[in-house]
């Protein structure tokens, strides 16, 4: 006599995580996430850089390469919290290793000097002087996403609404590739949260908020008031495991916070 095999356990179903699913968990979570991040990258590419010996400019390119190889991957299964991560990674990835660090190998190879203060200490580091000129290229970027009607940003259906401006209604049954429009949101675009009830749409609109929060952290380093643990792991090797264990963790729990099924019409608009 045979038994029946016990159905799978959905990970969202366990009741003792239950409480993840709700608000204001799971904006926590996402903003927490984006928040570790941000050293978490600086952690690997320093880290790396400093004991294999190489320039860190190095680093940063390979890191970009395997970033673009992650979003390719990650639309290849069509599952939302899955390509989130996948595009999520790549998008920090992409920014860190080219953008960031590409603004210093530019105002390293063109000469580009610091903006020095009366008293000789560093206003605008050279890198970011560099980074200011991108700001033409995402004038432009912008003026693409205001006309393209599958465009889901609430900052741009607000614009257009403002404007009165229609270009079209969104194609039916659309299917968006969350792992670019992750990406792309780290890199490009900003927006808010708190009220999410599933920890994919919250870690994506989470981007902004982290980024915001973590200016205060970049000033204080600025002014030389800590020494930035994750621009020197070899060093602070404890500060900095415990930051990626958070990160793991949030990770492995990010599992409990997403539903069995989700509606295809809260997919389209998250």
């Amino acid at each position: 006599m045979t038994t029946a095999a016990a159905p799978p356990v959905n990970p969202a179903e366990n009741t003792t995580l239950a409480f993840l699913r709700k608000n204001p968990w799971v904006g926590i979570m996402a903003m927490l996430t984006n928040y570790a991040i941000i050293p978490v990258m600086h952690i690997a590419m320093t880290g790396i850089a400093h004991w294999l010996e190489v320039s860190q400019f190095n680093i940063g390119l390979i890191m970009g390469l395997i970033g673009v190889g992650m979003i390719y991957v990650g639309t290849q299964k069509k599952n939302e919290l899955y390509q989130t991560w996948m595009g999520y990674f790549a998008g920090n990835l992409i920014f860190t290793g080219w953008i960031e660090f590409g603004n210093d190998w530019w105002a390293l190879h063109l000469g580009v000097q610091p903006n020095l203060r009366a008293d000789g200490s560093t206003e605008l580091l050279a890198g970011m002087r560099v980074f200011q000129v991108g700001s033409y290229f995402f004038a432009c970027v912008a003026i693409v996403l205001m006309f393209n009607k599958e465009t889901y940003c609430r900052a741009v259906v607000w614009l257009r609404k403002w404007l009165r401006m229609s270009v079209g209604l969104p194609t039916p049954g659309y299917e968006r590739n969350f792992a670019l429009i992750t990406a792309w949101e780290i890199i490009a675009v900003t927006w808010c949260l708190f009220q999410f009830k599933r920890f994919a749409p919250a870690l994506r609109y989470g981007i902004p908020v982290s980024i915001i929060l973590w200016v205060p952290v970049e000033i204080a380093a600025e002014w030389r008031l800590f020494e930035e643990a994750w621009a020197h792991p070899w060093k602070y090797k404890l500060e900095c495991g415990l930051i990626i264990a958070a990160m793991l963790v949030v990770f492995v729990m990010a599992r409990y916070t997403t539903k069995k099924r989700i509606p295809v019409e809260e997919l389209q608009r998250a």
